[in-house]
């Protein structure tokens, strides 16, 4: 093996400087790599690639000195060296960073798995809780349904039940009346009945809170009216006689 520099660089009278750096540093490759090959089985083995790729690099940095600086061969050599060196220590840097990351994303990954882990963890304990429960007889949410659906069963029941009984008892004991009204001229219409009255004032109440006045027209009874003022059931309007509505609960 020769010492002399690859093909890729030639000698000219231009770049007499560099070459005799980049020759000088082609010697000190040739010395390690010959230090090297006398351990192993192969001494004439070829330089490796990486050093060829060193040594191409070196010379185009050497073709790209800023102008201005010293000719001087030492100079430029070290100048070359210093910015391999530098490359070297960019690509290091750049090789902890995507180490870092890497351990980074690993970290990520792993606490995933255990929150993950965890969750499906928790699920099965509450999954098996539960159905432990609902075998003893505990909690269950369908049950709690069904008795809801249950209770208001009864009380759509109830309310029906009542319903009926008050039509009855009103219809039994305070049938329509056909005598004088409040407004005799209409003879059209048949008048109210007392529970028509009151399902009337109940829901001008329920409908409309904050006005439960009612307008009294000719069809409303002047017997039933005043039984249910006496009852203290209904109220006139402070200024107009013909407007009534429920008293409020909270009134003796």
């Amino acid at each position: 093996m020769s010492g002399d520099l690859p093909e890729t660089v030639t000698e000219s009278k231009p770049n007499k400087v560099l070459h005799d750096a980049c020759e000088d540093l082609w010697a000190e490759i040739l010395k390690a790599h010959k230090a090297g090959s006398q351990k192993t089985s192969s001494p004439d083995e070829p330089i490796p690639d990486v050093t060829g790729k060193y040594l191409q690099a070196a010379v185009e940095i050497g073709d790209n000195i800023p102008e201005g600086l010293p000719v001087d061969s030492d100079f430029r050599q070290k100048y070359v060296i210093q910015q391999l060196k530098s490359t070297i220590r960019e690509q290091e840097n750049l090789l902890c960073l995507m180490d870092l990351m890497e351990t980074t994303l690993i970290n990520q990954l792993q606490q995933e798995e255990e929150d993950d882990m965890k969750m499906k963890s928790i699920t099965k304990a509450l999954t098996e809780s539960s159905s432990k429960r609902a075998e003893a007889g505990g909690i269950n949410e369908n049950k709690y349904v069904q008795e809801i659906k249950h209770q208001i069963e009864m009380m759509k029941e109830e309310r029906l039940w009542l319903s009926k009984s008050l039509v009855n008892f009103v219809s039994k004991y305070f049938p329509k009346v056909h005598q004088s009204t409040l407004f005799s001229t209409t003879k059209d219409k048949e008048p109210y009945s007392l529970m028509k009255i009151i399902m009337t004032l109940i829901d001008r109440n329920l409908n409309h809170p904050h006005d439960t006045y009612i307008t009294v027209n000719s069809r409303f009874s002047l017997d039933y009216l005043e039984l249910l003022k006496e009852c203290r059931i209904i109220e006139c309007h402070p200024k107009y006689e013909l407007k009534v509505r429920l008293i409020p609960h909270i009134l003796p």
